[in-house]
């Protein structure tokens, strides 16, 4: 007699996403180029994908229009791009982005993957900001009166003011 038996393979479907960006940026409206690489690292193929971020919404993906891609054989590797521009509300901070991926095999949608993400640190020069404050008194009675200022100076970049002066039109002699 001859027996008959059925194995039936079941895959494991994985994406691996990888997201890099230049160093470093100095001021608003730099554009930051993100790239991103896919890679299907599982044992299924892949027939679909998107990827998302939660700064950059101009990813696109070679070949094809959009982060949104076709199928992506077991192995394979896809190049995706995108940028980001900053903004003033991004001062002085670093730019962090998040990037998800999401996909589907012949079986259906793939569990959530682990995100990426690339970190672009901030690099410009300081970023000071000046509060003037009327000491004692605060309103004046006669010619020649001596009026005290208190000038408060705040560092909100990332580096060290070293030195800085202060000029008022209606003060001479600022120490």
């Amino acid at each position: 007699p001859h027996a008959k038996s059925v194995v039936k393979f079941v895959g494991t479907p994985e994406l691996s996403l990888r997201v890099s960006a230049p160093g470093t940026w100095k001021s608003p409206n730099t554009k930051i180029a993100y790239t991103y690489t896919l890679t299907n690292s599982g044992t299924v193929p892949i027939s679909s994908f998107a990827i998302t971020d939660n700064k950059v919404t101009d990813i696109k993906c070679q070949p094809g229009n959009g982060a949104k891609g076709g199928a992506l054989a077991v192995a394979a590797q896809v190049t995706c791009t995108g940028t980001y521009t900053t903004k003033p509300g991004d001062l002085p901070k670093s730019i962090l982005t998040v990037a998800s991926v999401t996909g589907t095999t012949a079986a259906g949608k793939l569990p959530p993957q682990i995100p990426a993400n690339a970190r672009v640190k901030f690099s410009g020069a300081p970023i000071l900001f000046v509060h003037t404050y009327q000491a004692s008194p605060r309103t004046f009675s006669a010619a020649n009166q001596k009026i005290t200022y208190t000038y408060f100076v705040f560092n909100y970049g990332e580096l060290p003011v070293a030195s800085f002066s202060i000029a008022d039109s209606k003060v001479k002699d600022i120490k």
